[in-house]
């Protein structure tokens, strides 16, 4: 099935296509691109020829794409010894049966991800209003209408940036989600203009507060994943 993104509460309807005025005056100065010339045409001209056939692919094949994505990353040992070493930790009874088994839907899980990332290069806003349902959005009407602003607190599971962007084509929320910028410099303009389309901006770490509070101030919404850190310089990344 498709990916929810869940408040609790009863479902709501899908709204019409806003314009995109508003998409820009969310995003604000997080849309500009740098003057540097830019690189990587060519790679982003693939990646859109990917999502949209990724996109257009019956379900039953689009599971086969994650299977075969999932099993390059396990033939690699991709990070798979930071999978075993924390289900070690959860799981300590288990036996190397279900660990293997758990380290398989790990990949499985991931390569997921991959393919819906690379939707906000065309596609994400046709997925998203196929594929995603919200419910429990009175509770952030009763939230909003205190006219303080909200934060919307997750945790880090499914994909969040098809729940931001759930939330800013299905809702009338203003969402600034608070993430890092991402690698190489191409991708992370992708995202920016995916972001945009599914009328939601993001603030970059390390210094994201003042775009919080003045987002709050406005009465808008800032979207955080539970288990960020601060990086440096602000803050120090420790193990646990």
């Amino acid at each position: 099935g498709g990916c929810k993104a869940c408040v609790d509460g009863q479902r709501l309807r899908q709204m019409g296509e806003p314009g995109s005025r508003a998409a820009l005056k969310l995003v604000g100065a997080h849309t500009s691109l740098e003057s540097k010339p830019r690189r990587g045409g060519a790679v982003v001209v693939v990646v859109w020829m990917i999502a949209w056939g990724y996109f257009l692919c019956p379900r039953w094949l689009q599971r086969v794409w994650i299977y075969g994505l999932a099993s390059v990353f396990k033939s690699l040992h991709w990070r798979e010894k930071v999978i075993r070493e924390n289900l070690k930790i959860i799981f300590s009874q288990w036996g190397e049966e279900q660990v293997r088994d758990l380290v398989q839907k790990s990949y499985r899980h991931f390569a997921s991800l991959v393919f819906e990332m690379l939707l906000f290069a065309g596609p994400a806003r046709r997925w998203i209003a196929a594929n995603v349902s919200i419910t429990g959005v009175e509770n952030w009407q009763r939230a909003h209408d205190r006219g303080q602003g909200v934060l919307v607190l997750c945790s880090h599971l499914g994909n969040w940036e098809i729940t931001a962007g759930a939330g800013g084509l299905m809702t009338p929320m203003e969402i600034l989600i608070v993430t890092k910028k991402v690698k190489p410099a191409w991708l992370h303009r992708m995202m920016e203009r995916g972001r945009a389309r599914c009328l939601y901006g993001a603030t970059y770490e390390p210094r994201t507060m003042k775009e919080i509070l003045k987002q709050l101030g406005q009465g808008k919404t800032v979207g955080f994943v539970l288990d960020q850190y601060t990086g440096p310089p602000v803050g120090i990344r420790v193990p646990f």
